[in-house]
């Protein structure tokens, strides 16, 4: 990140950082964070976070891919716009604890690209195969949702350069996954 500005405030047991920006990943970042201490030792987050503009490859780059395998940086271009809401328990050595983590987006991704991604060319016995490798699109928009450790997709419309159809399904923080695709059959 770069430029990264912030307001603290302190109270008892609680740091809120406001005004929060930082330019990064080619695209900038702003929002609220807040961390406070519970009785118990363990810790509390919640973040209001907007992103612009950022790239999405760059960005499953910068995570690790997020630490999963099922589609990584090398699969996917494009550029993010959305806001999301985090809440997420730390233990005191400030580690997530991901089973109580909750969260909701709302996600738009501009010029989108899903490359050599083996589950859209699985559909290949359908479509052919070169426009499946390389499968564009200009917009998509949908809501993500993360509960017990699961991210579930809600079902969306993507108009691609392959094919249009809707998509959704669920992921878990342990890589199962269950997504399910539907496209008109005259397509």
């Amino acid at each position: 990140a770069a430029n990264f500005t912030t307001a603290l405030e302190y109270a008892p047991y609680l740091f809120t950082f406001s005004n929060i920006r930082a330019e990064g990943l080619d695209g900038l970042l702003t929002g609220e964070f807040k961390l406070g201490k519970q009785k118990d030792g363990d810790y509390i987050t919640r973040s209001k976070l907007s992103v612009t503009g950022i790239d999405i490859k760059k960005t499953f780059t910068a995570f690790n891919n997020f630490g999963q395998s099922f589609i990584v940086s090398d699969n996917l271009s494009g550029d993010l716009t959305g806001s999301v809401t985090v809440l997420a328990p730390l233990d005191s050595s400030y580690k997530v604890i991901t089973k109580p983590l909750v969260a909701d987006a709302h996600l738009v991704i501009t010029d989108g690209r899903l490359v050599r991604f083996a589950p859209a060319e699985n559909l290949s016995s359908y479509l052919d195969l070169d426009e499946l490798r390389d499968i564009s699109f200009s917009r998509m928009e949908n809501d993500i949702f993360i509960s017990n450790r699961t991210v579930s997709v809600p079902k969306m419309l993507i108009n691609s350069s392959a094919v249009n159809f809707t998509v959704y399904g669920t992921h878990s923080f342990d890589d199962d996954y269950s997504y399910h695709v539907r496209m008109l059959l005259s397509e």
